[in-house]
């Protein structure tokens, strides 16, 4: 099976560009903190009330 379309394209050249993420699930609460720690990691700005 080929990886998804989102993955096949070029990387990312603008600081403020989206990349798709997908989780499946419900995510425990480790597993949450651990996303939101790695999102926040990669920010300018922190996001506010998306959790």
């Amino acid at each position: 099976m080929s990886p998804p379309e989102a993955c096949r394209q070029p990387p990312r050249t603008q600081s403020f560009e989206w990349v798709p993420v997908c989780v499946l699930g419900p995510l425990t609460t480790p597993d949450k903190t651990e996303l939101q720690n790695a999102v926040t990691t990669y920010l300018d700005e922190p996001l506010k009330d998306i959790w």
